[in-house]
């Protein structure tokens, strides 16, 4: 069997192809990280501000009214600030962590380079400052509970009484003669 010729089976010669034009190439979409925000918006921020305030006038109030309760209250408030600026902190950490091992270094051992990566890194950083806040905020009223509760003036009073010992030097001896009993 013997094929016909090939330019008896072709069709007609087509035109080339014009060069392909590349389409535009999309632009990745940058990933929002899962772990790094806690969502906090704008109603929710004022929300819990206006919680801590209300917390913190309410224990206020009873403190100034019980002062035999201000120190399991103080403990109680500078607890809750103490857990929640531990986790506000952590999650600064590990945003920094998840920028790269070496901003996580930098955070970690040069001072105040904490802050310029905050306000390099904000969207990423902002609800975390946000929770820290929010401890260092329910600290700091804790403590200062435990200042004004009367354990606090007793111990100050024991402190300045030993002041004034210190300053009027140790008390004088007294010499007892057992040889002259007069």
């Amino acid at each position: 069997m013997v094929l016909p010729p090939r330019g008896s089976v072709m069709p007609e010669p087509v035109a080339p192809l014009a060069p392909a034009i590349d389409a535009p190439k999309k632009k990745k979409k940058k990933k929002k990280r899962k772990g790094s925000g806690v969502g906090l918006e704008k109603g929710e921020i004022l929300g819990t501000i206006g919680a801590i305030v209300g917390t913190i006038v309410v224990v206020t109030i009873l403190a100034a009214a019980l002062p035999d309760s201000r120190v399991p209250l103080g403990i109680i408030l500078a607890g809750a600030g103490f857990i929640t600026t531990l986790v506000g902190n952590f999650g600064l950490r590990q945003a920094a962590s998840e920028a790269g091992s070496f901003q996580y270094l930098l955070c970690r051992f040069v001072p105040f380079y904490s802050i310029l990566f905050i306000l390099t890194h904000w969207e990423d950083t902002r609800n975390h400052l946000a929770i820290y806040c929010v401890g260092m905020s329910l600290l700091v009223p804790g403590v200062g509970l435990f200042a004004w509760s009367e354990m606090h003036e007793k111990a100050a009073a024991r402190a300045a009484k030993a002041d004034k010992i210190d300053d009027e030097g140790p008390p004088a001896a007294v010499v007892v003669d057992d040889a002259n009993p007069n």
